[in-house]
């Protein structure tokens, strides 16, 4: 028994010349795991993955289009796809398209925030939608969207922050999840 410990231990620090804390950490914890095995018996080996490493959530958000509040992650997706010269040289921002990617063109409408320079949303909300206010003047800047399917019956938003540039009409395309 004593002599399995000193070849590990030797063996390991061997090794161990020039590695990286990383390297050090797995070739400390397969030396002890070699020797547990040659004492017990064991054959087998495996690797532990953190349970909490957290790439994927399934916890829903109650999205209230009307709240000047982000939402706790961005749905969707949110484009500036070009922008135009208009006459008058002013900035706005109009919709060109809202679809779904598992339905196509569909209709949308909600809420456009403007973003202070400190990140927080400004309570006046501003309506943007593909019926009556598909283009609106505003100032140049960031904003927050938060818009949903609204005659589909089905909880379909889109939220997140883009940029309107000043001066021009900015086209976005909203994909909404």
């Amino acid at each position: 028994m004593k002599k399995i410990i000193y070849l590990v231990a030797l063996s390991t620090m061997a090794l161990l010349q020039g590695c990286s804390s990383t390297e050090f950490t797995r070739v400390a914890n397969d030396a002890m795991s070699g020797a547990i095995d040659g004492v017990l018996g064991g054959t087998g080996t495996s690797e532990s993955v953190n349970a909490t490493s957290g790439s994927y959530s399934v916890e829903s958000e109650k999205v209230v289009i009307t709240d000047a509040k982000k939402t706790k992650k961005d749905f969707g997706k949110i484009t500036v796809i070009k922008t135009e010269k208009n006459p008058k040289n002013q900035t706005k921002l109009r919709l060109d398209s809202c679809t779904h990617p598992r339905i196509g063109s569909i209709k949308c409408g909600g809420y456009l925030y403007e973003v202070t320079e400190q990140g927080w949303l400004k309570e006046e909300l501003i309506t943007f939608d593909d019926l009556n206010h598909s283009e609106v003047t505003l100032a140049a800047g960031e904003y927050y969207i938060k818009a949903y399917n609204w005659d589909s019956g089905m909880n379909r938003f889109v939220t997140g922050e883009f940029s309107v540039k000043p001066f021009v009409t900015n086209l976005v395309a909203l994909e909404l999840e």
